[in-house]
């Protein structure tokens, strides 16, 4: 094996450096996810919430109309909700968090690509210093 082949291995081939990007990579990963976790939480938090709030409104306008139609009162109830600011401000929130939920999925997906093509670098360069190390070895031979 010539000497050009072996300075090469030792040093264009930069295994550290494959493997800090590999650890930069999942400590981005690890943030994405916790900041995923947070963003659905916040998300059920807020269809809670909403829930809650649809049921109240429809409670409070059922009291004060109990000789109404059923077919009337959903009626009322849907335009009521919809009119309600807290409603349509726990709505936004919920598209937003949907939003941004989405984005830190992606976030997650491609930090996962790059973990694997870190890995996958280094795996690479393992068989290709191990190929170097037999061929230094046959040289003995």
């Amino acid at each position: 094996m010539s000497r050009s082949v072996l300075f090469t291995a030792d040093g264009d081939v930069d295994l550290d450096g494959a493997y800090s990007k590999a650890l930069s990579s999942r400590q981005a990963l690890d943030e994405k996810l916790a900041q995923l976790v947070t963003a659905r939480q916040e998300k059920r938090l807020a269809e809670d919430r909403l829930a809650d709030l649809e049921v109240e409104l429809a409670s409070n306008y059922r009291v004060n109309n109990p000789d109404m139609s059923q077919a009337q009162f959903d009626k009322q109830v849907r335009w009521i909700v919809h009119q309600d600011p807290e409603w349509k401000q726990l709505r936004d929130k919920i598209t937003h968090l949907a939003g941004e939920i989405d984005a830190l999925d992606a976030d997650r997906s491609v930090l996962k690509q790059d973990i694997l093509a870190h890995t996958s670098r280094m795996t690479g360069i393992g068989g290709y210093l191990f190929y170097c190390g037999a061929e230094k070895l046959a040289l003995f031979d």
